[in-house]
C-alpha cells in the first residue's frame, strides 16, 4: 500500500513502545517512520525526517526517539505527528538507538 511504499522498499530500524502496543520502523531510503499498531497491523501514522535510521521507544506509552543520518534527533515522537523536538547534532547517526533508564 501507500504507506508500506513510503519504506522505498527498506527498514532501517523497528522498535516497540513500552506497552507493547505500538511498533515503529523506520526507512533512511524513505525518509520516514511508520508506526503501526501491533495488534491490528494498521498503520497508524507516518512522519518523514530525512535519512531517519534508529528508534527507540520513549518515556510515554506511544512516543519514540529518532535519529537521523543528518545528525538530527527527534525526541518524544507520538503516534502519527511530527516529532516533538528536533535536536541537531555534529554526529551522524545510524539505526542502532536504545533508551537508557
Amino acid at each position: 500500500g501507500e504507506s508500506e511504499g513510503a519504506l522505498a522498499g527498506y527498514v532501517s530500524s523497528v522498535a516497540v513502545d513500552g506497552a507493547g502496543e505500538v511498533a515503529a520502523l523506520t526507512s533512511s531510503k524513505g525518509g520516514v517512520v511508520l508506526t503501526v499498531d501491533i495488534a491490528s497491523g494498521r498503520v497508524l501514522g507516518r512522519t518523514g525526517l530525512a535519512d531517519v535510521s534508529g528508534i527507540a521507544a520513549g518515556v510515554r506509552t506511544g512516543s519514540f526517539l529518532a535519529t537521523s543520518g543528518t545528525g538530527a534527533i527527534a525526541g518524544e515522537m507520538t503516534v502519527g505527528t511530527v516529532a516533538g523536538e528536533i535536536v541537531q547534532s555534529n554526529w551522524q547517526w545510524d539505526n542502532h538507538a536504545l533508551r537508557v533508564s
